[in-house]
């Protein structure tokens, strides 16, 4: 379970325990304000392109 999304599980347990197991990621859509983007220097192109790390840095 280290290795996975616990707030995922997390719907699907009580008092601890887990009855269900969430089968569904979906879709994933970021929005964001290009504006603010830009002022802040960040290059959302290079933030969408790369992994986790360099968008958790941005």
């Amino acid at each position: 379970m280290d290795r996975l999304i616990k707030a995922r599980f997390d719907n699907y347990a009580k008092d601890g325990k887990y009855y269900g197991i969430d089968y569904h990621v979906g879709a994933t859509v970021m929005f964001y304000n290009k504006e603010y983007m830009d002022q802040a220097g960040v290059d959302v192109g290079l933030c969408y392109n790369s992994g986790h790390d360099d968008k958790i840095e941005a």
